[in-house]
């Protein structure tokens, strides 16, 4: 997915079943010592995930910063897949190297595997198996990955693969429109992404990912300390991730909004909202920019803030839908 696109064209998102094109680095981790190294470094219990099932996951550098959020697919007892946001699977990979010594398993990545971003898939409705209808035995490198996507507002599902095509009746949106309706897609659902909203500086409650990606049953694993101090006061940290919209030109990211004259806010992404027809909750201007961007925890929500470079230009912070799925 392009990082920051803000003009997606006049074309509105369809409210019917679609897709964009994107890509996705996919880390396999195979072997006897799979789950067990796993099980001692990501925030999920991947050791009680079933075959073929998918989970959110942390990986934490020691102190508790984050390294990366993940979603992780359990292949076969010994095999997993670990699925990270385009540019991001070497760092995975060099963080899980720092402890893998006489690790009896394999590490291989993938990066830039193309996928299928299918979304506003119909709620109930089961979502295609892309591998039926093949005849050719797929190698690890050509297998397909069906990946559950459940975005607020957008929920669907990712074939993640070289062979990934579109469901039956799915509308592709093809180019830079399609990368703009998917950056608009999850703006809108409040979802945070890798190199936008999740950093090295990161914390993981800030972010607003820990209930979906940090079980609080299963033994210990690398930076869980701070995750836990957190939580134990209530996730409250200096900032957290609000939804941000407002009129005219959606900002670069790093704009920083100010309350009062005093900066308060740092957008983090930003796109058009075309599509908007009128004024809602989570749209409260028509024909504007929609956005993430991380609030100081002194000012509550709705709020109104202003660029500090033109305090004419207003936006609202808007509390996120909590985030159950990337």
């Amino acid at each position: 997915m392009a990082d920051h696109p803000t003009d997606p064209s006049s074309e509105p998102m369809p409210a019917e079943p679609w897709a964009a094109r994107t890509t996705m680095d996919v880390l396999e981790v195979a072997g006897v010592d799979a789950a067990a190294y796993l099980q001692g470094q990501l925030s999920q219990d991947v050791a009680g995930l079933a075959v073929g099932g998918w989970a959110h996951a942390l990986l934490l550098e020691p102190q508790g910063k984050m390294c990366a959020w993940m979603r992780v697919h359990r292949a076969a007892a010994d095999a997993f897949d670990l699925v990270v946001d385009a540019g991001f699977g070497e760092l995975v990979e060099q963080r899980l190297r720092r402890f893998w010594l006489r690790t009896k398993a394999e590490l291989t990545v993938r990066p830039g595997v193309p996928a299928l971003a299918v979304r506003n898939w119909p709620v109930g409705q089961t979502a295609p198996d892309p591998t039926v209808g093949s005849n050719v035995e797929a190698t690890p490198a050509d297998r397909l990955l069906l990946a559950p996507v459940d975005w607020p507002r957008h929920r669907g599902f990712d074939v993640i693969g070289a062979g990934a095509v579109a469901p039956d009746g799915v509308r592709v949106i093809e180019g830079d429109v399609g990368a703009a309706a998917l950056l608009l897609a999850r703006v809108e659902a409040g979802v945070p992404a890798m190199g936008s909203e999740i950093g090295p500086d990161t914390i993981p409650a800030a972010a607003g990912v820990v209930e979906a990606s940090v079980s609080f049953t299963k033994g210990c694993y690398t930076g869980q300390e701070l995750v836990a101090r957190v939580d134990s006061r209530g996730n409250r940290t200096p900032n957290r991730l609000v939804r941000l919209a407002g009129e005219g030109t959606a900002p670069e990211p790093g704009t920083q909004l100010s309350v009062d004259g005093t900066e308060r806010a740092v957008v983090t992404s930003a796109v058009t909202d075309v599509s908007a027809k009128e004024a809602t909750d989570a749209v409260p201007h028509v024909g504007a920019w929609l956005g993430l961007g991380y609030l100081h925890r002194s000012v509550e929500t709705p709020a109104e803030l202003r660029t500090s470079a033109n305090t004419s230009a207003t936006a609202v912070a808007i509390e996120r839908s909590d985030v159950t799925s990337r």
